[in-house]
């Protein structure tokens, strides 16, 4: 047997576990060679130290105690991150937290007319602040009635306005964003009135 295959078998030769062909040509092997031996010797020495070495035996509370503190950690880490959720659905508080959903998307859906009403109060105080001489923060102050009750002294009427339209055009089609954009190409027409036609 050479060296290889005997250092192979070394440890299954000291605890035996070997068959009683290989225990002979490792015996054999072992007289021959200095290094195996020296090998084996090692390797039996520190099966020996091993094998000293007494194993106290392990309470069975203990792995239970070890499982608690784990489970203990775990949720305590839990309610790190869940203590506000969790504190949001304690019945004293859940209605309040739930109108307090119902305002934000009652605003949100709400949120482009009360846009679109201060935009449009924008426009119309370039509008009237051509026309009377006042700051357009006081225009801004206005509500949505007085505004239009300014507008209609300023601005021409429907019949004006129909005078610059093409004749097949019904004005009760018109949306209030379209009298607008007729307004203002009234108010600030530089150009002949038949290229305002086109805006509609």
């Amino acid at each position: 047997m050479n060296c290889k295959t005997t250092r192979k078998l070394l440890a299954d030769y000291i605890i035996g576990d070997v068959t009683p062909l290989e225990k002979a040509q490792i015996d054999e092997h072992l007289k021959r060679c200095l290094s195996c031996k020296k090998k084996a010797k090692e390797i039996s020495s520190l099966f020996k130290m091993i094998s000293s070495y007494t194993v106290e035996e392990i309470e069975s509370g203990v792995f239970l105690e070890i499982k608690n503190n784990i489970i203990k950690e775990l949720q305590t880490k839990r309610r790190f991150y869940l203590k506000i959720w969790d504190w949001l659905w304690l019945k004293p508080i859940r209605p309040a937290f739930v109108s307090l959903i119902i305002l934000t998307l009652l605003f949100f859906l709400a949120y482009p007319s009360i846009v679109n009403h201060f935009s449009n109060t924008n426009n119309y105080s370039i509008i009237i602040s051509s026309y009377i001489d006042v700051d357009s923060d006081e225009i801004q102050d206005l509500d949505k009635e007085d505004i239009d009750d300014i507008l209609a002294v300023i601005l021409p009427s429907y019949e004006d306005i129909a005078t610059f339209l093409p004749l097949d055009n019904d004005l009760s089609d018109l949306n209030d964003s379209d009298i607008d954009i007729i307004y203002h190409a009234l108010l600030y027409q530089d150009q002949p009135t038949v290229e305002h036609s086109t805006m509609l």
